[in-house]
């Protein structure tokens, strides 16, 4: 399996997005909720990602192909809930 890690001149930032070098990696923000980054190249299954993310926002998307996983909090604070779509 091929691995790609991040870097931030390789990623590609869409929308509201701003990108920065972190003591823990990569640093993303996008106050608006309405950006997002893509990873270049081409990838094909089996795929792992592993991300971890620090957020305000009551949802986290992670799109490959044409599936979504969605991790949100909207109803219940306490309860994450995961939809594949």
């Amino acid at each position: 399996m091929q691995v790609f890690k991040s870097k931030l001149e390789m990623l590609e930032p869409r929308g509201n997005v701003k990108m920065s070098h972190d003591p823990d990696g990569i640093c993303i923000t996008c106050p608006r909720d309405d950006g997002s980054v893509v990873a270049p190249g081409t990838y094909s299954v089996p795929v792992r990602i592993d991300l971890t993310a620090k957020t305000d926002s009551t949802n986290i998307r992670l799109k490959y192909g044409d599936g979504a996983a969605i991790l949100n909090w909207e109803c219940n604070d306490h309860e994450l809930r995961v939809h594949a779509g």
